[in-house]
């Protein structure tokens, strides 16, 4: 998705979400009429539409990111950037990557999982679920 498409869906606030790792494998999630798509660069449309693009990176049952470095670009909101992380599709990249470059900032890994751990406490915490 180039720089200009991804300004284009912004001003529309509709959500976008592209993944891209050192293997050149890139994924990304775009809004139709009946939900998110999740593609692949080689593959084409990935499973059926989402109502979210949590739903769709894991509708297929695939897991993403088995390089060392993982790009993220994305407009999401930052509580939903860290559920779509922390979900089982994105747990071979936490595993494997040993940085990743969220929105033009890289983070290292080891970083990244201490704000997930803390984003997890803080939510079990806000809402009393345990």
């Amino acid at each position: 998705m180039s720089k200009d498409d991804r300004q284009s869906i912004s001003k529309r606030r509709i959500k976008f979400f592209t993944l891209e790792d050192s293997d050149s494998s890139a994924y990304w999630v775009k809004k139709k009429r009946n939900g998110y798509c999740l593609y692949g660069a080689e593959i084409g449309q990935i499973g059926e539409a989402s109502s979210t693009i949590l739903q769709a990176f894991n509708s297929d049952g695939m897991q993403y990111g088995s390089s060392p470095l993982v790009k993220i670009q994305t407009n999401v909101p930052l509580d939903e950037l860290f559920e779509i992380i922390s979900s089982l599709a994105f747990g071979p990249a936490l595993h494997n990557a040993s940085s990743f470059i969220i929105n033009d900032a890289e983070i290292d890994v080891h970083s990244l999982r201490s704000v997930l751990i803390w984003h997890q406490q803080w939510r079990k915490n806000s809402t009393g679920t345990t």
